[in-house]
């Protein structure tokens, strides 16, 4: 047996190093754990911030196509779309209306309709070279090709709302694209105040036949010789 042996003094030094020790290290052991859980989680944020940066390129990759080329979006190419759409409608419109009028012999309606079917037609293929202008080849989308009518009043008054009915649609489309698709929104402005100018022109036209008596033939014939 060892004959080695601690004075009380030296046991109680020896007792105080020993609790001195361990809450050193558990004061090294609360100090770390924070620090890691926070190393975790700064992980964790460029992590997370890496993917959103991921996302977004992917988000502008798909405005690029192979060639590396810029096209518009699929918010903007079916808006457009729609908007095509509704220039053949009313293109049709005023050739069913161009037609009915020849056939009634009003000469001036006829070439008044017959204009605007052109217009019409106009800004149909203008929309679609904007389209082709951005390498993407425009969807010819399926209308509605005959109409009926039964009086020169009853055309203008559908055409009116017609018109209205479009201009709506244009500020529409260009609500939704201000914020994503500017290029798309500053094209569009000629088509806005084109549509205010057809909206103003036939809401005069109306104000006119207010002036006369729709079911007299004669005054109906006054109308289209004077407003036409």
């Amino acid at each position: 047996m060892s004959n080695f042996k601690l004075k009380k003094s030296e046991f109680m030094d020896l007792n105080v190093n020993k609790k001195a020790l361990n809450e050193a290290e558990e004061n090294e052991l609360t100090s770390t754990m924070p620090e890691e859980i926070k190393d975790d989680e700064a992980a964790k944020e460029v992590e997370t911030s890496e993917e959103e940066k991921e996302e977004n390129t992917e988000d502008k990759k798909e405005e690029v196509n192979e060639g590396g080329l810029y096209k518009l979006s699929q918010e903007t190419i079916s808006e457009l779309t729609d908007r095509i759409k509704d220039e053949y409608t009313a293109h049709y419109f005023y050739v069913n209306a161009s037609n009915w009028c020849r056939d009634m012999n009003y000469k001036k309606a006829t070439a008044f309709f017959e204009a605007e079917a052109v217009t019409e037609l106009e800004h149909a293929k203008g929309v679609q070279d904007y389209m082709t202008d951005f390498n993407i080849i425009p969807v010819m989308p399926s209308t509605e090709t005959k109409r009926t009518f039964t009086s020169l009043p009853q055309i203008i008054r559908e055409a009116y709302k017609l018109e209205l009915d479009l201009m709506m649609k244009y500020n529409e489309t260009s609500s939704k694209l201000f914020a994503s698709d500017l290029t798309t929104f500053d094209f569009l402005q000629t088509y806005r105040v084109g549509q205010k100018e057809s909206v103003v022109e036939y809401n005069d036209l109306i104000n006119a036949l207010d002036l006369v008596n729709e079911n007299d033939k004669f005054q109906v014939l006054y109308f289209e010789q004077t407003y036409l």
